[in-house]
């Protein structure tokens, strides 16, 4: 917004003014200068110091000079004379430019926080937002003041002299822009670096806390959280762990076999005590690696009034996991014979459909090897767009949208359609059935 003058002013008369009376002004002002020009020649000193000195801290001789420019008439009261502080200047300040709806959270009581490595560009989070920041150069330049009256605040009546302090000065600010995608390999990365083996054997010294892990990566407490309820991850003792895929197994054969113990009941649904008493050591398995498993791959069943919690496999989740596992030990698995694999190592009741395996596995089928599939994760895939949809163009000439969609959901910016992402990066044709398909990436 704009911004007053500092000093208040009438509106100026409308009526004009003859040519002498200008003239007359412009000498006036001449022999100004002219007097100011004689005093540097004699103190030799800059005659804008000079001049300055005179009307600092003094209402008369700052009402003289209004009154010589012509400018008194125009004054309402209260003169505000801004001086710098010496020394100048006195502390380091960096302005921000934010967006209003920023500024509202911020004067509700919100905390913000930069983040960010020394090698890195820092970046501004509020509780569930990352912003990326932008240090912007003005043709302006900002003086900063503890206090200037503005509008109405000006006081009326018989001139005043208000001193204000200018601490600093600034020609930069740092601009925001929200980041509609977060980067999450270096948190991946930290993770895994760090997996939980066995608990009972864990020698890990470093402890990811979630304060650990928000100075570490450049997002958001809530982006990070949402990020880690996506993967197997456990908060234990306070600190986060990323389960290892023989601990996963490990914990998921246990629940398997709870729900196969059942198989002369109708009601296939366990507890948490049940997968409890098939492990060997109970010792070797807190229970907050029991309710993962719980929470990730079951669904919550009503339990009678006063009993126990009690849980029911679901589908998706089960058949992702256990093919996360099968899958890597063959390339190319002949499909027949990994459907039959994989229904040996799921409860029974969990229906598999291979759906469920979008963004995990690619399926192939030919004349001489028949259908077949193998692992191709999209977690193994590179954040970046174009190198990303590179790979994925490269493994495969042409891709529908159904197909090639779980592999860019997870570097969708916030907001965006999988059509739109794709229009923006992709060539698209219609094939020969009137199916339309991504067949390689656009010129940059």
């Amino acid at each position: 917004s704009n911004m007053d003058s500092f000093v208040q002013r009438s509106k100026p008369s409308t009526s004009s003014n003859s040519g002498q009376k200008k003239r007359a002004e412009r000498k006036e002002q001449n022999d100004f200068l002219s007097v100011a020009s004689r005093k540097f020649e004699h103190s030799n000193t800059d005659v804008g110091v000079d001049i300055i000195g005179e009307l600092k801290d003094n209402l008369e001789n700052v009402v003289e000079y209004f009154k010589l420019v012509k400018e008194f008439d125009n004054i309402k009261g209260e003169i505000q004379q801004f001086q710098f502080t010496s020394p100048f200047p006195t502390k380091e300040y960096r302005l921000i430019e934010v967006p209003s709806a920023l500024l509202d959270a911020f004067e509700r009581g919100e905390s913000f926080a930069f983040r960010g490595d020394a090698d890195e560009n820092a970046v501004l989070c509020t509780a569930t937002r990352t912003y990326d920041i932008k240090e912007t150069e003005t043709s302006n330049t900002f003086m900063l003041s503890p206090k200037m009256s503005v509008g109405d605040q000006v006081c009326g009546g018989i001139p005043t002299l208000t001193i204000r302090e200018v601490p600093t000065m600034k020609r930069h600010y740092l601009e925001l822009k929200e980041l509609t995608f977060v980067s999450k390999s270096r948190l991946r990365e930290i993770l895994k670096e760090n997996e939980l083996r066995d608990w009972l054997t864990d020698n890990c010294e470093k402890k990811w806390t979630l304060n650990a892990l928000l100075d570490a990566v450049r997002m958001s407490e809530g982006e990070l959280m949402e990020t880690i309820s996506q993967w197997p991850v456990v908060r234990i003792e306070g600190s986060y762990r990323w389960l290892s895929l023989d601990l996963r197994r490990e914990l998921l054969d246990a629940a398997v076999e709870a729900i196969d113990d059942q198989c002369l009941s109708t009601d296939r649904s366990i507890t948490i005590d049940m997968i409890r008493a098939v492990l060997p050591d109970s010792t070797k398995y807190p229970n907050v690696l029991l309710e993962w498993v719980l929470h990730t791959h079951f669904n919550v069943v009503e339990s009678s009034e006063g009993g126990s919690v009690r849980y029911l496999a679901a589908d998706r989740p089960f058949c992702r996991t256990r093919a996360r596992q099968l899958l890597p030990l063959v390339k190319n698995y002949p499909l027949t014979e990994f459907e039959q694999k994989l229904e040996k190592i799921v409860p029974i009741g969990v229906v598999l459909r291979l759906e469920y395996l979008d963004g995990l596995a690619l399926r192939t089928n030919s004349l001489t090897q028949g259908e077949r599939i193998e692992y191709f994760s999209s977690d193994d895939l590179p954040e970046n767009p174009r190198e990303r949809l590179g790979l994925l163009f490269t493994t495969r000439p042409s891709w529908t949208l159904e197909e090639i969609g779980p592999f860019v959901a997870s570097i969708l910016p916030r907001g965006t359609l999988v059509q739109s992402f794709l229009h923006q990066h992709c060539r698209s044709e219609t094939g020969a059935n009137g199916v339309k398909v991504y067949c390689g990436l656009k010129p940059l």
